[in-house]
């Protein structure tokens, strides 16, 4: 009935005699929830808070449920994962960029700009990391700050289309900004 409303949707099955918990199902299910396969969504959602709510959350499971609590349209929730993570491993780059963008579109520059720094400090090829800096220095009139970090992003990702446009455009993930 389930995948009825679903015609699309993946049913994840093991494979061989390996007996897959919750953890793997969910991790698996989110892989597809990232291709917007709804089910999927809320297979791994399910799944994965099930392992949160037991005590067996690590690092991955906590960063799952922030990204599919950050494309579910929570925000909160989704920071509060991403929190959860870094609590766990404070250099997780994944964790770092996802929160940091959280707090730039809610409005929280300070903190975002200092998680992003931290990301382009000690990984300068993340390129989304990178960009996003950029951005905040865009609203900070910072010019010379912008085509620095546009420069660093095509230094280690010289065919990033999205460096070069943001570069000779000023537009970047659906935004025109003002490159003085």
């Amino acid at each position: 009935k389930d995948l009825a409303r679903f015609p699309d949707a993946v049913d994840l099955v093991p494979v061989g005699e390996v007996d897959t918990g919750d953890r793997e199902r969910g991790l698996a299910y989110s892989q597809f929830a990232e291709r917007d396969d709804k089910l999927s969504y809320v297979r791994a959602k399910s799944l994965l808070e099930k392992v949160e709510f037991v005590g067996q959350a690590d690092t991955e499971v906590h960063e799952r449920l922030g990204y599919l609590n950050q494309i579910g349209g929570d925000r909160t929730k989704a920071q509060a994962e991403y929190r959860e993570t870094l609590a766990m491993d404070p250099h997780d780059v994944t964790a770092l960029t996802d929160l940091a963008v959280l707090l730039a579109q809610s409005g929280d520059v300070p903190e975002s700009e200092a998680l992003l720094k931290q990301v382009v400090e000690r990984d300068p090829s993340q390129t989304v990391a990178v960009l996003t800096l950029a951005v905040l220095r865009c609203t900070k009139n910072d010019g010379a700050g912008v085509r620095e970090l546009i420069r660093l992003a095509l230094r280690y990702n010289p065919d990033d289309a999205a460096a070069h446009k943001f570069g000779q455009t000023g537009e970047y993930d659906s935004m025109y900004l003002r490159l003085r």
